[in-house]
């Protein structure tokens, strides 16, 4: 697993040539408060633990991600760190392997002025 910080993230979202998903563990309700990075998935943590009881192939279904590659790159991120790494280290478990994490949050995120798109209900 490899850390992340804000000039390598933002600068793999300008350019666009790598396969990246951002997953942002926190709960709804933060990002409905605070934003969320722009093109990030939001899996909260919670849902996460309660996947990872499950084989490999159902906790893709559970989560909802079955059609994202296992070999793409995952960066995830919270708001400081904590849950991240927890579920980084779940995915990990699972099977995959292109794993970082973003070294700040979203409190980091926002320090260095990073893009903040706003959540709608419906976007839970």
């Amino acid at each position: 697993m490899k850390l992340v910080c804000f000039e390598d993230l933002e600068k793999i979202l300008r350019v666009g040539t790598t396969k990246l998903y951002i997953v942002d563990v926190r709960n709804p309700g933060e990002l409905k408060k605070h934003g969320k990075i722009q093109g990030s998935l939001n899996i909260p943590l919670k849902n996460i633990r309660e996947a990872s009881t499950m084989k490999s192939d159902n906790f893709k279904t559970f989560l909802k991600i079955e059609e994202m590659d296992s070999k793409a790159c995952y960066v995830f991120h919270c708001r400081s760190g904590p849950r991240a790494i927890a579920a980084a280290n779940i995915f990990e478990s699972m099977g995959f392997t292109n794993l970082g994490l973003y070294s700040g949050g979203m409190l980091d995120w926002v320090a260095y002025g990073g893009q903040v798109e706003a959540v709608r209900d419906s976007e839970e």
